[in-house]
């Protein structure tokens, strides 16, 4: 898998609104990756210019990623 199937792979789960999915793409991740995503996530709910079904799996990623693991 090449670095561009990779990168559509990892934001089609994060953007999924599938909890488990999020949360194993996102455990793929080193600790400054994570951020990035996260500013990615705060931006995409912030800006305008994103599909509304966009805007929604942006925020629910970022819900449930800055709401900590399950449990």
């Amino acid at each position: 898998m090449n670095e561009t199937e990779f990168l559509d792979k990892f934001w089609e789960a994060i953007l999924s609104e599938d909890p488990d999915r999020i949360q194993r793409a996102w455990s793929t991740l080193s600790r400054s990756d994570q951020q990035a995503v996260l500013a990615h996530l705060e931006a995409m709910s912030d800006q305008e210019g994103w599909q509304p079904a966009q805007l929604q799996a942006a925020r629910a990623a970022l819900h449930l990623l800055q709401s900590g693991p399950p449990g």
